[in-house]
């Protein structure tokens, strides 16, 4: 890892599963990876906030005046979350009830953990749901986003990226080109949420079947019998292996069709 990269802490994921990529024997769980990377955000956010000494009483009475400078520390690292909060009249409110306890917190040690967990809660009831009955397009490139993320992890540390994409878990860094793609992340996602339509579909199970057999054909380089069966037991492999081949399933999505690649990401947004 590079020394002038500081690590300021290790975010955990929403529980949604081991991700084991079993790609002989059924759909595997992927939520984790795209959940993490809209999540991440607020952990870079949460950090950030200043509570100076004179202020500490308000700050931990006032949730008015602790919130303010909570959603100006968020919102000056990632401006695009203002968008987030605009999705509905109650998402700012959600996404301020659940991070104010964390903030406060007298233990500064799992600020960025537990900020991460709470707001990718909020995502995963209030936001993917919605966003994945938005358009193909938008989709898509809502799930476009998912190799530049893995990509910019490994190039870090990739046994950060190996742990993210087993585990949920990995290290928030102060990257430049990581903050950068964690904000197209947010908004292709704002996007795809306004773009919802109802009456727009989600896979069945017979669909993600073929699906998956069409994405196993598209992969470059191909999946070796030896890659299926290491995805098959993709926790026991070495991290940089585990890191590898979760990086190569997303790019042979990408490689999709138009139709069975919206369809592919939107199974992972209700997973």
């Amino acid at each position: 890892m590079d020394d002038g990269l500081k690590a300021l802490s290790t975010i955990a994921i929403v529980a949604v599963g081991i991700l084991v990529g079993r790609m002989t024997k059924g759909r595997p769980t992927w939520a984790r990876v795209l959940l993490g990377a809209v999540a991440a955000m607020f952990a870079g956010g949460a950090i950030g906030v200043a509570r100076p000494a004179l202020q500490q009483l308000m700050f931990n009475h006032s949730d008015g005046y602790a919130w303010s400078h909570a959603r100006s520390a968020i919102l000056s690292k990632f401006p695009v979350l203002a968008d987030v909060f605009a999705l509905d009249s109650s998402m700012e409110a959600d996404f301020k009830a659940s991070l104010l306890p964390v903030i406060r917190s007298a233990d500064k040690s799992n600020v960025a953990e537990a900020a991460t967990v709470a707001s990718a809660s909020i995502y995963k009831k209030k936001i993917f749901p919605v966003a994945a009955r938005g358009t193909d397009e938008a989709v898509n490139a809502w799930g476009a986003t998912t190799v530049p993320f893995l990509k910019a992890i490994a190039a870090i540390s990739p046994e950060a990226c190996g742990d993210y994409a087993m585990t949920g878990v990995t290290r928030y860094f102060a990257n430049p080109k990581l903050e950068a793609i964690l904000t197209d992340v947010n908004r292709a996602l704002v996007m795809a949420y306004k773009t919802s339509n109802p009456r727009i579909n989600l896979p069945t199970a017979a669909e993600m079947e073929t699906i998956y057999a069409e994405l196993r054909k598209r992969a470059q380089p191909p999946f070796s019998n030896a890659d299926l069966a290491a995805l098959d037991k993709l926790e026991q492999q070495p991290k940089q292996k585990q890191c590898e081949l979760t990086t190569r399933v997303f790019a042979a999505a990408d490689r999709l069709p138009s139709a069975m690649r919206a369809a592919f990401y939107r199974s992972i947004m209700v997973e």
